[in-house]
């Protein structure tokens, strides 16, 4: 369980993210790229939180919860988003499943990021 300064912490990451992109002024429909970049940029702070303040949690309890609050991110910012190469009227029906590609693709990418940050000593080990 998250402990609620940590949860307050993680929302303000979100925030502030979701705040970077309004001030973009992205059409309805956010391009594909965006939504990468935004993950990885979000992923990156909330590795860097987790290793700084949820000491008590298990390595596998902090991957969880930067899942889950770049899934919520998800559910909450990117509920359109514009799949290159695709018809407008087939994005519905695939975008689930692009999402699900993404999610992995972001799980992957936590660990990784903590990898780096290992290696490069911004976290430690």
């Amino acid at each position: 369980m998250i402990e609620e300064n940590l949860d307050k912490d993680i929302q303000n990451i979100s925030n502030d993210e979701q705040e970077k992109l309004k001030q973009q002024n992205l059409p309805k429909k956010i391009p594909l790229t965006i939504v990468w970049t935004t993950s990885q940029i979000l992923v990156a702070k909330l590795v860097k939180l987790m290793a700084d303040k949820a000491n008590d949690m298990k390595n596998e309890e902090k991957k969880q919860t930067v899942l889950n609050a770049v899934k919520t991110f998800y559910d909450t910012v990117f509920v359109f988003f514009d799949i290159p190469f695709v018809p407008s009227f087939i994005e519905p029906i695939i975008h689930n499943r692009v999402k699900q590609i993404l999610i992995i693709l972001v799980s992957a990418t936590i660990d990784a990021t903590v990898k780096t940050f290992q290696d490069t000593g911004v976290i430690s080990s």
